[in-house]
């Protein structure tokens, strides 16, 4: 019964992918300067830092077992309305994975699990 209750993994059947310069480092480059002013700009300004109080739901992703690129998402959800009333995260190591996950948390407050996956 205990593997039943972890294994809420979802295929998501149609994914869609956004690479755009907007979004990714578009030059290899020390510092900054590879970066788009949209991405710098959302970084610099970044919003639903840190996990929400009461968070009820959590993912975490990372690029290699040493941690190097990382990122949580924490989320408080009504069940009964199957809604992310909050959202947050914590990252490292990469500014664009702070960048969207700053903005993933705000499309998602408010949003169902439909649209969400919409």
């Amino acid at each position: 019964m205990e593997d039943e209750a972890r294994n809420v993994y979802r295929e998501v059947q149609d994914r869609h992918v956004l690479r755009t310069a907007d979004v990714y480092q578009t030059e290899i480059e020390d510092g900054v300067t590879g970066y788009s002013d949209t991405l710098l700009s959302v970084v610099a300004n970044f919003r639903n830092g840190g996990a929400p109080e009461g968070f009820n739901a959590q993912s975490m992703v990372g690029k290699s077992k040493r941690g190097e690129v990382a990122l949580r998402l924490f989320a408080v959800i009504d069940h009964d309305t199957r809604t992310f009333v909050r959202a947050g995260f914590k990252t490292r190591g990469c500014l664009a994975v702070t960048g969207c996950a700053s903005v993933v948390c705000s499309m998602l407050e408010g949003c169902t699990f439909d649209e969400a996956l919409a």
